[in-house]
């Protein structure tokens, strides 16, 4: 396995196969760690990705685009301890894409001059465990009933009766989501591994399904997914 720029070759005897990203990251080692607990770059020629390069690759223009008036998303997939969670919401005072979005997103609207813009921030949290959506912001999320999934021509696919928050600072956020990081155990997601490995694979294949249309240019999908 190598990893050079932009990318992967993964060997396997005679076969070499070549994976190309619009970004690479390394972070295995070529690390120091700050008096305040922070992962950086060891020296200048290092290689090592810090959170915050990911962000300024990933995240910021996700925030330019939001501000803009776009709707925006950020999917991260990837095997079992591949660095999804970390990347995308970090640990301690390695924060990721979210927390730091969240932070710039105040700092922005603080820094606002206009007195003709306003600015409202919510925010939901939700869990999708074996084909069932849960609400992590609901008082009782183990006693709630899975939320149905909808559809309508103006707002598109929504989740009915999802709760949103309102916040007026990242401090709130961060409560919110150490809120939904403690319900989430208490959603009934445990357990059963037969009928999970089943949901699984079934999500897999619908998201093979949709990625192979894309590639294909065949314009309309032929399924919900």
């Amino acid at each position: 396995l190598s990893l050079p720029l932009w990318a992967i070759f993964v060997v396997e005897k005679n076969d070499v196969k070549r994976f190309t990203f619009d970004y690479s990251y390394w972070s295995h080692d070529g690390f120091k760690v700050t008096e305040s607990g922070v992962f950086v770059p060891a020296s200048p020629d290092s290689r090592y990705a810090s959170q915050q390069t990911v962000f300024d690759d990933l995240g910021r223009g996700i925030l330019q685009n939001a501000f803009d008036g776009y709707n925006c998303s950020l999917f991260a997939y990837g095997q079992t301890g591949s660095g999804k969670s970390y990347s995308v919401v970090g640990y301690g005072v390695n924060r990721g894409i979210i927390p730091i979005a969240c932070a710039e997103l105040f700092q922005r609207i603080n820094e606002n001059k206009d007195p003709s813009k306003a600015f409202q921030v919510t925010i939901s949290i939700m869990e999708i465990y074996s084909e069932k959506v849960h609400d992590l912001l609901s008082v009782k999320p183990k006693e709630q009933a899975a939320l149905p999934v909808r559809q309508c021509a103006s707002r598109g696919f929504f989740v009915q009766d999802l709760k949103k928050v309102p916040v007026g600072s990242y401090t709130e956020i961060e409560q919110r989501m150490a809120q939904g990081s403690e319900r989430a155990d208490s959603t009934g997601a445990t357990g059963d591994r037969l009928k999970e490995g089943a949901n699984i694979n079934r999500s897999l294949s619908a998201l093979g399904n949709v990625i192979s249309q894309n590639c294909n240019d065949s314009g309309d999908l032929t399924g919900r997914y």
